[in-house]
């Protein structure tokens, strides 16, 4: 514990002294038209113009795949008639497209749905010129929950849907590049949902900092809301490339557990083909490893075959009797606030509502 705290706090205190210096600068800053997250991993590639001839859109070599199938889609339709994964939620909501991931053999779209498992829709395609490509919608469905599979298409940058072959889509999305043939990150979190008034910006770092210590070296965040200073930390994170961030509008004042589900499932997207295994835990949440010989997850996951699709963990839970900080205000509140070394007060460890890390791939 002592090597712990004393990690955590040299951590903690480099990033915050770092934070305040760039306090300075944030009118500076902020004027600035900043590219967060690139999503695209591929090369560049030009596309000869003339004043005679129209822009084309440039086919990269790994955007020339054309398909008429979705994977496993026999068995989705199979499970959809059993109402396997069935979650009706939030029925009054307007449905909002999150994000679109493009692999090997297929394209998947999220949306902020509970309320269309099963249904009829159209993947609609589009260029990158936002113009949909003639003749390349496709009928799929809603399944699991909120996420709709589509076949690949040649020179595709953008999706949408509509719920009929005529309908005006919605606004089309830009597709984040999964066309990897083997992960680049072996260990990485989907972090459960921040929603709430309650402020984050310690919760946040600590957690982030906890998980480096165990080696584990990207993040999948999902906000609902937060506020402008516990903000400010995850801009530091994903300007460091440290963290995607997934933010999610909704009409509804209050959120409630199901509003998990469209986090798992979105991040579950977002991580296929990009991370070999992923720790799904919230933000209150950490993995603890008690063999000193185990350094890192990555090690203690190194031990088992491609067979093996999901690793479970038992839970001891902490009680937490105070509110976080608001604000930064010194060091020693840093160090006193910090939730894994405040609290104490523990239950006995259970197997009930276990924790987990799975690998993406395996899930059909």
């Amino acid at each position: 514990m002592t090597c712990y705290r004393n990690s955590v706090k040299c951590m903690l205190l480099l990033f915050f002294m770092g934070l305040a210096a760039l306090n300075t600068y944030s009118y500076w800053r902020d004027s600035l038209n900043v590219n967060i997250l690139n999503t695209s991993m591929h090369p560049d590639v030009t596309v000869e113009q003339s004043s005679i001839t129209p822009f084309q859109c440039p086919f990269e070599p790994w955007n020339q795949v054309h398909s008429d199938i979705v994977p496993n889609e026999n068995l989705h339709l199979e499970w959809i008639q059993n109402n396997i994964s069935r979650r009706d939620n939030i029925l009054e909501s307007q449905i909002r497209l999150l994000s679109s991931s493009v692999y090997l053999d297929h394209i998947s779209i999220t949306t902020n749905s509970q309320r269309s498992y099963g249904q009829k829709v159209y993947c609609r395609y589009y260029n990158c010129l936002r113009e949909e490509i003639s003749n390349s919608s496709y009928q799929s469905i809603f399944f699991p929950m909120n996420v709709i599979r589509c076949p690949r298409r040649i020179g595709v940058k953008y999706m949408s849907i509509s719920f009929d072959s005529e309908e005006i889509p919605q606004e089309p999305i830009p597709l984040v590049y999964r066309v990897f043939e083997a992960p680049i990150h072996e260990v990485s979190v989907c972090v459960g949902p921040i929603y709430g008034s309650e402020s984050k910006w310690l919760e946040v770092a600590e957690f982030i900092e906890h998980y480096k210590l165990i080696r584990v070296r990207y993040f999948y965040f999902t906000v609902f809301n937060m506020n402008e200073y516990s903000r400010k930390i995850i801009d530091e994170y994903l300007r460091t490339g440290e963290i995607e961030l997934t933010v999610i509008q909704s009409e509804y004042k209050t959120i409630d557990w199901q509003f998990h589900l469209l986090q798992i499932n979105e991040c579950h997207q977002r991580s296929k083909h990009h991370s070999k295994w992923v720790i799904n835990v919230d933000i209150d949440e950490r993995l603890v490893i008690l063999d000193d010989e185990i350094k890192s997850v990555g090690s203690l996951l190194s031990s088992y075959n491609d067979t093996v699709a999901e690793v479970g963990f038992a839970i001891r839970r902490i009680q937490k009797t105070e509110k976080l900080p608001e604000k930064y205000e010194s060091d020693e509140q840093i160090f006193f606030e910090m939730e894994f070394l405040k609290y104490n007060v523990s239950s006995p460890i259970t197997w009930g509502a276990y924790k987990t890390i799975y690998r993406p791939v395996k899930v059909p």
